[in-house]
């Protein structure tokens, strides 16, 4: 966790090579079922991306991660029922990107749901519970110089 300038709390991701998963839990506080198409950290349509996609989004409900877990399902088509106790947990495969500018951060203090309901799609915000502290994304134009540091992968 991040305890350093004025922005304290946030967990901090270090710039890497591999994939790692950013979990984060979704519940129906509504009256209808809705359809989950899509679960990002970034905003679609965010440039430069301080996080990239890096696989198919899976869930696990509470019955499933009880005992023996159970395998992640893949989240698109999820009908989500109303009510806390279908609450679900998911994870969201990511990576950084090639090249970052030293010493620039991005906070992301949300991630993004694509839901359906009815004929009507639209990409929702929701608030973290714990905001992600990471480095900020240089433009994939950029090369390697003063400011701009690119990782090998």
């Amino acid at each position: 966790m991040n305890g350093f300038g004025a922005q304290t709390g946030q967990f901090y991701i270090p710039h890497q090579h591999w994939t790692f998963a950013a979990s984060v839990s979704l519940v129906n506080n509504g009256s209808f079922v809705i359809t989950i198409e899509d679960v990002s950290i970034l905003p679609p349509s965010e440039y430069p991306r301080s996080l990239l996609p890096a696989g198919r989004v899976l869930y696990w409900t509470a019955v499933m991660i009880s005992g023996t877990p159970q395998p992640g399902r893949p989240i698109a088509g999820l009908e989500l029922m109303p009510g806390i106790r279908h609450g679900i947990f998911i994870a969201v495969p990511v990576r950084t990107p090639r090249c970052y500018v030293k010493g620039a951060f991005q906070v992301l203090d949300s991630f993004y749901v694509k839901e359906r309901l009815g004929p009507f799609t639209k990409w929702v915000r929701i608030p973290l519970m714990q905001p992600l502290l990471v480095n900020g994304a240089a433009e994939p134009v950029n090369k390697p110089g003063p400011d701009v540091i690119c990782a090998g992968r």
